[in-house]
């Protein structure tokens, strides 16, 4: 069977429009029940708009079989599945994000990372799942920082982050709870923000807090490793490390493992010293 052909004479039963942060995407699917669900995965920043604005197109398909039960992007497959349930809608929030990271290149990447603004200071971490975004985006909100997400933010080419609201997903023994940012006291972001520290760390048991530098190299590429969408690099990689050149000039970038969160964010409370015009750390070894 020709998808494309199957997909484009089927006759949906509901179909809508987003927009999110600048790209459009038309939605269609066959059960008309689904879309609440639907519209509650998509960003939080995202608005519902003309559907015939939108030259991209989700296709969603829950009601027939395990040969086209599935998501398609522009009548290319997505994700298959044979039954649609929770499991399968969190798969498709995860693949509408990277949908979007693929329609914004070259303007704007998403990276898995966590966002803060801690005295006047933003502060990006980037890093994939199970190396403790989210415990110290935490700590750091504690402390007294604006939250701006704890998994996924958007860069523009200029160097500023994007507002991505959405709740902390905080990991237990039980499985995962979602808090929004008020729980822990802290606000929301609501504006974007110049990146001016980056933080490449991961969590380990025993670790030691002792950050070193990164040149300017190390660091884009560290970026690059934490793209949303990976792909990217391998379609346009001179013109997005052109990019990515460009906006990390004046970003300081540090990087190593850390055991207690706490520990890093008295490391930045004591080292950095907040200027009108640039941050200075004491310690500028380079890795």
């Amino acid at each position: 069977m020709k998808m494309n052909n199957y997909l484009d004479s089927k006759a949906w039963r509901e179909a809508f429009c987003f927009e999110s942060y600048g790209e459009k995407i038309g939605f269609r699917f066959d059960e008309v029940k689904l879309k609440p669900k639907l519209l509650s995965i998509l960003p939080r920043i995202s608005k519902v708009v003309d559907y015939q604005s939108c030259e991209n197109v989700i296709s969603l398909i829950v009601n027939e079989n395990k040969e086209t039960n599935g998501l398609y992007y522009n009548n290319e497959p997505a994700m298959m599945f044979e039954v649609f349930d929770d499991s399968v809608l969190e798969s498709i929030e995860n693949k509408i994000i990277i949908i979007l990271a693929m329609a914004s290149l070259p303007t704007k990447f998403y990276l898995h990372a966590g966002a803060i603004v801690f005295n006047n200071t933003g502060i990006l971490i980037p890093g994939i799942s199970y190396t403790g975004k989210t415990t110290l985006v935490e700590e750091f909100i504690k402390a007294g920082a604006d939250y701006y997400t704890d998994d996924c933010i958007v860069l523009d080419n200029e160097g500023f982050f994007l507002p991505f609201p959405r709740p902390l997903a905080i990991r237990t023994k039980e499985g995962r709870i979602f808090r929004e940012a008020n729980y822990f006291g802290a606000k929301t972001g609501n504006k974007k923000k110049k990146v001016d520290l980056i933080l490449f760390t991961s969590f380990e048991e025993h670790a030691v807090w002792q950050p070193k530098k990164l040149s300017q190299g190390s660091g884009i590429l560290k970026l690059m490793d934490n793209f949303y969408y990976r792909g990217s690099v391998g379609n346009e990689p001179a013109e997005i490390i052109k990019t990515l050149t460009s906006l990390t000039k004046n970003i300081l970038m540090y990087g190593g493992e850390r055991g207690e969160a706490s520990k890093v964010v008295g490391w930045f409370s004591d080292n950095f010293i907040q200027s009108t015009k640039n941050l200075n750390l004491t310690n500028h070894s380079y890795e």
